[in-house]
């Protein structure tokens, strides 16, 4: 369902919007209209980003005129990539009824509509305004949360954005995948991997690796060498988390004891991972990195209780990304991952 202009996404369960598509940094976005009292309005870009949950709006004039600051949520610090943002400032909508618009569909709220004004510090690092499209937050409340959507896909090929009140991809029984069937193989369906026995408000699109190949080149020699990583000999699972809203890709800092190929962290030119669910033998879909949107960084992700009990993470974005379709289903638990073959 494509809507036109002024559509109101009360009349259908599934909204499709048109992307952007940002060649520099090889993600897709949105635009972004929020509704104020007495007709006012605003209106901006925003990267769609699956590994936050949040809507973040730049502190220009036209966005403080169409908000007013929140009363419930005082102002916090969050962690975009490796940029902490400073003041993070959070605002609720002026008007309570169809405060937002995203593309050409209007949502329907029946409160004020909670976003985040994005830190100069912030935006200055990595760009900082996101649709955050995480399922949930257990401290402020996410988009599709506000929305009441359970359900997205993002198609890269066609650069097109759904969110939907109901499933998008095949159902599960007993709270497993029911056995393979050829929709099923089509759709490459797995089970998101849950983090959050591992801390503190971790909602994150995960999927358990089960292939990891890196592809490592030296400055002197333009050759590329292929390492396959014998998973099952490393101390920890190896999960990936699905980050629409990066460029490139970032370990954390975990692998610095194990696995990573000797030599400077640059000489990793690529990596090919084999995403799937151990119980429907493996691996379902494989992500190759793409060498136009590739750069890698290793640091101290703050996520976890414990830094010795945790998984080795790979934040996989763009460059993995690039004409794949996402689909995700937040009440069943399900992500595909379709690639070209």
């Amino acid at each position: 369902i494509r809507h036109d202009d002024d559509n109101d996404a009360s009349s259908t369960t599934l909204s499709t919007m048109a992307l952007q598509f940002l060649p520099r940094a090889g993600c897709l976005a949105v635009p972004v209209t929020l509704r104020g009292r007495a007709g006012t309005w605003a209106r901006y870009t925003a990267v769609v980003d699956t590994g936050s949950p949040f809507l973040t709006a730049p502190p220009t004039r036209a966005i403080l005129d169409v908000t007013t600051p929140s009363r419930r949520y005082p102002s916090t610090q969050e962690q975009y990539g490796s940029t902490i943002g400073q003041d993070i400032r959070w605002r609720s909508t002026t008007r309570s009824s169809s405060p937002i618009q995203l593309g050409t569909t209007s949502f329907p709220t029946l409160e004020p509509f909670v976003l985040a004004l994005s830190s100069g510090g912030l935006m200055e690092a990595t760009g900082g305004i996101f649709l955050g499209l995480m399922a949930t937050d257990d401290e402020r409340p996410a988009v599709l949360e506000q929305l009441g959507l359970h359900s997205l896909r993002i198609d890269y090929r066609q650069r097109i954005l759904q969110l939907s009140t109901q499933p998008l991809l095949p159902m599960r029984t007993n709270h497993h995948l029911s056995p393979p069937s050829t929709m099923d193989r089509n759709n490459h369906v797995m089970n998101l991997f849950d983090l959050s026995p591992f801390g503190p408000n971790l909602h994150h699109y995960a999927v358990e690796c089960h292939e990891l190949i890196f592809f490592s080149r030296s400055a002197s020699s333009s050759r590329t060498k292929r390492q396959s990583i014998p998973l099952s000999k490393l101390s920890r699972t190896v999960v990936v988390v699905i980050d629409t809203g990066l460029s490139g890709c970032i370990l954390s800092d975990s692998w610095r004891h194990e696995a990573l190929p000797s030599g400077p962290l640059g000489q990793l030119s690529g990596m090919q991972l084999g995403l799937g669910n151990a119980e429907r033998g493996g691996v379902v879909t494989q992500l190759q990195s793409n060498d136009t949107y590739w750069y890698v960084d290793c640091f101290r992700l703050p996520w976890f209780t414990k830094e010795e009990d945790h998984p080795h993470i790979i934040a996989a974005g763009a460059t993995f990304l690039q004409n794949s379709v996402i689909s995700i289903d937040n009440q069943a638990r399900t992500i595909a991952i379709q690639v070209p073959t």
